[in-house]
């Protein structure tokens, strides 16, 4: 996976033969397809781990995980980038891959909707009531984090990380955090 990684991004998803990611990883395509039967099956295993990165880092937001602080925020979207850090060849291959593998349409449109449904729990958990402006939130923040993902990793537009998070904690935080007439007489 990581040699297919390497490729990818060396030639792009579409130039990419198996037979490149074999000669890159040193081994036969017999072994390629002992674990995969095409590449776009590389290509989905690599998300799957990725999912799987995104999730552990996320947990500390869930339901039951003690009390939702800003600090706890800012800490959640530090490590959120820094797991999207690793993340950088798979999701470029993935914004190419999409174009040419309907699959994979599907399951990134999967994705999606299931970081809107992490949004939308998160907001219940705070109290938010179960309807039409919750899920738009959801999907408002969701587009938040993505878009930021994508911009920074996928384009490669460069960001002051610092002062990104610092923002972002900002915006989630008013978003997320006690009502402001709570806020304002805890102050």
């Amino acid at each position: 996976m990581e040699a297919a990684g390497a490729v990818f991004a060396e030639k792009g998803y579409a130039a990419t033969t198996v037979d490149d990611i074999v000669q890159r990883a040193g081994t036969s395509p017999a072994t390629f397809y002992l674990h995969f039967k095409r590449k776009v099956d590389v290509l989905t295993a690599g998300l799957a781990e990725e999912d799987q990165a995104v999730w552990l880092v996320s947990e500390p937001l869930l339901p039951g995980a003690g009390p939702l602080t800003r600090q706890g925020v800012a800490r959640w979207l530090r490590r959120l980038f820094d797991t999207w850090q690793h993340l950088e060849a798979t999701r470029l291959a993935l914004s190419q891959a999409v174009l040419i593998e309907p699959e994979l349409r599907v399951q990134q449109s999967a994705r999606l909707a299931g970081g809107i449904e992490f949004w939308e729990a998160l907001l219940h958990d705070l109290g938010r009531p179960p309807d039409a402006a919750t899920q738009a939130l959801a999907a408002v923040l969701n587009a938040q984090i993505y878009g930021l993902f994508e911009m920074w990793i996928v384009y490669g537009v460069d960001v002051n990380v610092g002062a990104v998070l610092e923002a972002t904690t900002d915006a989630l935080w008013s978003r997320l955090g006690p009502p402001r007439r709570q806020r304002a007489r805890s102050a």
